[in-house]
């Protein structure tokens, strides 16, 4: 019974997730669940909404879900707890949007060509920001921090 999941699992994230290059996501994160006969593995289909997802007992997990034509997102987790996944949708006006992001050590880190490009930093601003870690840096210096 648990193959035959696996098997689901596979061939759903085969039909349903791109590449590695599209998503930048691989379905090699599979891989080191079939170590564990402990892994919980599940698969479903309902009209056009599919999802799969493995659970290792060492915390790493990988999921996705995809309605076509709608939104859809995959995720994978690592021992360490690194996370790196992607999620699209359409808005109400019909425009797709992509998200790639990971999520650690260095805190959540999103990329898309829909999110807005920050300002460059004026000769002011840019004063006025050395000025305020400066200040900052010696209050934690005074405070012993």
């Amino acid at each position: 019974m648990q193959v035959s999941t696996i098997a689901l699992i596979l061939s759903a994230a085969t039909i349903c997730c791109p590449p590695r290059g599209a998503l930048g996501m691989s379905l090699d994160a599979l891989d080191p669940f079939f170590q564990y006969p402990e892994t919980s593995f599940t698969y479903g289909k309902y009209d056009d909404f599919e999802y799969g997802n493995a659970l290792a007992v060492d915390g790493s997990y990988t999921f996705f879900y995809s309605i076509p034509g709608k939104s859809s997102r995959a995720e994978e987790r690592d021992e360490s707890g690194e996370v790196e996944g992607a999620y699209s949708f359409v808005a109400p006006e019909g425009e797709e949007f992509h998200f790639r992001y990971t999520a650690g050590e260095d805190g959540y880190r999103v990329k898309s060509s829909a999110l807005p490009v920050p300002p460059e930093d004026t000769k002011e601003v840019k004063k006025a920001k050395e000025e305020f870690f400066a200040a900052y840096q010696k209050a934690l210096e005074l405070a012993g921090l």
